[in-house]
């Protein structure tokens, strides 16, 4: 996982006059089309391992010792949500 503000400064290596709003407005495209997520518990983001799949679910893992985050498949996942959902009424 990567903070925009890591991306940042890795662009500012090539365009020393990038500014936040740049990267932003890059990290909300890719959101949009699906290629990365943003995880929120540590306000960064990840490249989406499953893109091909447009519609899929997926979890993600992040390590609490070295915060590497990892994201595997997790079909079904949304069914079993909304049934334990509902029967907390």
């Amino acid at each position: 996982a990567i903070s925009a503000y890591d991306l940042l400064d890795l662009l500012r290596e090539k365009e020393p006059q990038a500014k936040p709003p740049t990267v932003y407005r890059a990290l909300e495209f890719l959101l949009e089309q699906g290629f990365v997520h943003k995880v929120e518990s540590t306000n960064s983001y990840v490249l989406c391992h499953l893109f091909d799949q447009p519609t899929h679910s997926s979890a993600m893992f992040i390590c609490d010792r070295c915060g590497v985050v990892k994201e595997e498949a997790a079909e079904g996942v949304e069914d079993i949500m909304h049934t334990l959902a509902a029967r907390m009424g």
